[in-house]
């Protein structure tokens, strides 16, 4: 999966039966020495002799990082019959069972110390180990629907997966479909980052049944969720646990849980940043050096054009960027307030990261343009009224590869494969809209973001009727990766799919409904544990 941590790893540097960097212990009559005649490779192993009872083993510190996944791999036989050993840092591996020929060994597990031990266990037959390996899982996704919390009274909701180790960053997606359902009225969604530390939130909503549109959108600090339309229902804050993270109801206006795609994101080489980026009103084009503590791979931003907690018009952009080819994508909509026949669309874009519309227009797009060793450029274009906010979530994920592209949806039912990804992916976000062609607006919203891995999959998402004289809005949160409505005032279903498969060279959606083509954006990230994760062009 990475590079091997441990340094002299097949024992072939050394000084008669001291081995460069390792550390040996012994007690009572055991002994550790250097095996020339039977090796795995090379020519040297190294060889355990304990006597039943002392201490007899090798090690070394400072390699690993609490809290997060490690494989250790090792070839290791028994001398002159069955014997075993057990790795106690930087996990407990649990007794390994030797046989008198030389096989190869694999243990995962989650660091709790930082350094390597490998010992004998409660025996004294001799083992030689040869070739060992250390290395960290770098990236790991989960991706849940959850049911948050109903009461404010017991406002917590924990979102963990097996074995995750501690999460680095989590993006929360939040609609107005209640606990035991798959969709309600009233487009409210909310898309937060955070990044173990800050945490935001932007968010759009839309009255259902209203005489006039009554749409706002805002963007609040502190909070990972934020469920409105014309008044406060609901507010979350996150923070970690063991193995996940903790989404706890801060505030509750209507006594409803709602669903949320969580998507939860690990690993020992990943750094991660929340930032937010103003873009001035009455600025054309203009180029921004974003700073930030690493050089990041994979930009993810969210927008609403709003700078405060609450502004009238429901607009959003989500989109995204690769480092690794210098993809943009981006989808949004706007649903103009108070207007007396609703006024709303939504759109795809292969050129920019996020932008704003007003109404079938758009005044400023963004995109980033180029990345450095501590942050990235974005350049924005186009002229804004008013200070519109970004929320980015810049993530680092060394060696592990990236595909961003446009994805055209299935206009028929079965099996659609994605093919010239390059890897097999283990994670996968798709966003989307009724939009059938490239930076041209269709009428009416149905806009959303899915995700999943081989295991488990979310989309949230919502939908506006254009052009009626009574409010026409729906939220949706399924457990797909892409569910969107149709806009005819029906919120039937229009473009739904499932992951049938990841593929060696990209992944396969199972389409169950395909009304009319579709356009959004797919990102696919490898599959660390298939080999083919490792990026083989560095690009700068």
């Amino acid at each position: 999966m990475g590079a091997n941590l441990l340094s002299n790893p097949g024992f072939e540097n050394r000084t008669g039966d001291n081995f460069d960097n390792w550390t040996e212990a012994t007690g009572g009559t055991a002994t550790i020495t250097a095996e020339t005649t039977d090796v795995f490779r090379g020519s040297t192993s190294i060889k355990f002799s304990p006597d039943g009872v002392a201490n007899c083993y090798i090690a070394q510190t400072n390699l690993c990082e609490v809290g997060q996944e490690y494989t250790i791999t090792f070839w290791a036989k028994g001398v002159g019959g069955s014997s075993q050993c057990y790795c106690s840092q930087p996990f407990n591996s649990g007794a390994i069972y030797l046989t008198s020929e030389w096989k190869k060994y694999m243990v995962t597990g989650i660091a709790t110390a930082t350094g390597f031990l490998l010992s004998r266990q409660s025996n004294d037959t001799p083992f030689l180990v040869d070739k060992v390996k250390l290395e960290a899982t770098p990236v790991k996704f989960a991706v849940k629907r959850v049911a948050l919390s109903d009461d404010i009274a017991s406002p917590d909701t924990d979102v963990t997966e097996t074995d995750f180790g501690t999460v680095k960053a989590a993006i929360v997606m939040v609609t107005n479909v209640p606990n035991g359902s798959g969709s309600n009225s009233h487009n409210i969604f909310s898309v937060g980052f955070w990044d173990g530390t800050s945490q935001r939130v932007v968010w759009a909503g839309g009255a259902n049944a209203a005489a006039q549109s009554a749409t706002n959108r805002g963007i609040v600090n502190s909070r990972i969720a934020y469920a409105k339309t014309t008044s406060l229902w609901a507010e979350y804050s996150i923070s970690n646990i063991t193995n996940g993270v903790r989404i706890t109801m801060e505030y509750d206006g209507t006594s409803i849980g709602r669903y949320a795609t969580v998507i939860l994101i690990g690993g020992a080489d990943v750094e991660a940043e929340v930032s937010l980026h103003r873009i001035p009103a009455n600025t054309t084009t203009t180029t921004r050096d974003v700073s930030i503590d690493f050089r990041p791979d994979l930009l993810l931003m969210a927008s609403t054009g709003a700078t405060v907690t609450t502004e009238n018009g429901g607009k959003m952009a989500f989109g995204a960027v690769s480092r690794y080819d210098l993809a943009n994508r981006a989808i949004y909509f706007n649903d103009i307030n108070a207007q007396e026949t609703t006024n709303c669309a939504c759109r795809t874009t292969a050129s920019y990261c996020t932008a704003q519309m007003d109404g079938g227009d758009v005044p400023w797009e963004c995109s980033a343009t180029k990345f450095t060793s501590n942050g990235y450029i974005l350049t924005m274009s186009g002229s804004s009224l008013n200070d519109e906010d970004i929320l980015v979530l810049a993530l680092k994920i060394p060696g592990v590869q990236i595909k961003l592209d446009t994805l055209t949806g299935a206009s028929s039912t079965g099996n659609d494969s994605i093919t010239g990804v390059g890897f097999k992916p283990g994670f996968l976000m798709i966003a989307n809209t009724i939009a059938t062609s490239l930076d041209t607006h269709t009428d009416g919203i149905s806009y959303g973001v899915g995700a999943g891995t081989s295991s488990s999959e979310s989309f949230s998402g919502v939908t506006s009727e254009d052009n009626v004289d009574t409010s026409d809005t729906t939220s949706v949160c399924v457990a797909k990766v892409l569910s969107l409505r149709n806009v005819d005032g029906t919120t039937s279903e229009y473009s739904v799919a499932t992951i049938d498969s990841f593929d060696n060279d990209g992944f396969t959606l199972n389409y169950t409904t395909a009304d009319a083509v579709t356009k959004g954006w797919y990102l696919a990230i490898a599959d660390v544990s298939s080999g083919q994760h490792k990026r083989i062009i560095r690009y700068t």
